[in-house]
């Protein structure tokens, strides 16, 4: 796991380093630790903000990251299993987290250190942004299959058994499918997938809340200004012939 957070790290670092010379990122190797620390090199010097990763040896049974800010506190922290496929998407997206911290435009943080076709870049941006905001752990878009088209974290991030499952339900008990002028929008506490919010937009397509703590009317609100953005980014993303898409489409359709 070393290696590969390294590996990782030091792609990331390069990558950032080259899109401007407002920020300055560099890395620090530990025996069970990293840091990608990031500094503005223009207007009122600033401590560093520390991108932040602890694999704490063999016997640790998960991987943690998180950014350190200004005042050393870590936010935005994720623990996923020790394996490479659940946790350097993560490495991704808190590395565009650090630099938009620091005062790069989100989408030029993204479009720098993603594979992604623009188009799922935009829309996880948005999600992400949105989760942020909404203060919940994860924010997806699904459609009225249930499929997983992106997430707040990466379009690999597929939803969990038990949301998809509580979103079936949900479809199920409509008077009316989506496509046929039916309505989605509803909070449910459940033990098995936390607090979930979903709310149906564009006719075939579900916006859908993940957190641990409740997700109140201020978090609603949020959705409420995001959706209009949200769903001309998801109605934007491109069809299996478009140039450029192999990546995502194949991420997302499985």
């Amino acid at each position: 796991m070393r290696e590969l957070v390294i590996t990782r790290l030091e792609e990331l670092s390069a990558r950032l380093n080259v899109q401007g010379p407002a920020l300055e990122f560099a890395l620090l190797e530990g025996e069970d630790s990293a840091e990608l620390s990031c500094v503005r090199r223009t207007g009122t010097p600033r401590p560093p903000l520390r991108l932040i990763v602890n694999w704490g040896g063999p016997r640790m049974p998960a991987v943690t990251a998180g950014i350190a800010n200004e005042q050393g506190q870590v936010e935005h922290v994720f623990e996923t299993a020790p394996k490479a496929d659940a946790f350097l998407p993560v490495l991704d997206v808190l590395a565009w987290v650090l630099a938009d911290s620091a005062m790069r435009t989100e989408l030029e943080i993204a479009e720098a250190i993603t594979p992604w076709h623009p188009a799922w870049v935009r829309l996880a941006v948005a999600l992400n942004r949105l989760a942020r905001a909404a203060g919940v752990d994860n924010a997806y878009v699904l459609d009225a299959s249930t499929q997983c088209w992106c997430s707040a974290h990466s379009y690999e991030d597929a939803p969990p058994d038990g949301l998809v499952e509580l979103t079936e339900r949900a479809l199920s008990g409509l008077a009316k499918p989506l496509a046929r002028g039916g309505k989605l929008r509803t909070s449910v506490n459940t033990n098995r997938s936390g607090n979930v919010y979903l709310c149906s937009f564009a006719s075939i397509y579900i916006l859908a809340l993940r957190s641990a703590r409740p997700i109140g009317s201020e978090a609603i609100r949020r959705v409420d200004a995001a959706l209009p953005d949200i769903e001309a980014l998801t109605l934007a993303l491109p069809s299996p012939e478009d140039p450029g898409s192999d990546a995502g489409e194949a991420a997302v359709r499985g």
